[in-house]
């Protein structure tokens, strides 16, 4: 279908849109299991869920 609604790419092959610079992306520097890890060391019963784009959510509940 997109080839029918776009037969041209709609961005150049270097991912600049028209008039707006490249947001410049890094890979993550300390890797979701690592963070895990860390996590569960320091707060037991910690649970983590990976999000989009490189993010997550830590959650922990204080015990009573």
């Amino acid at each position: 279908m997109g080839l029918v609604k776009h037969p041209r790419p709609a961005r150049p092959a270097d991912g600049a849109v028209a008039g707006q610079p490249v947001m410049p992306v890094r890979d993550p520097s300390t890797p979701l299991a690592e963070i895990a890890t860390a996590a569960s060391a320091r707060l037991p019963g910690a649970t983590i869920r990976r999000r989009l784009f490189f993010r997550y959510t830590l959650r922990w509940d204080k015990p009573r």
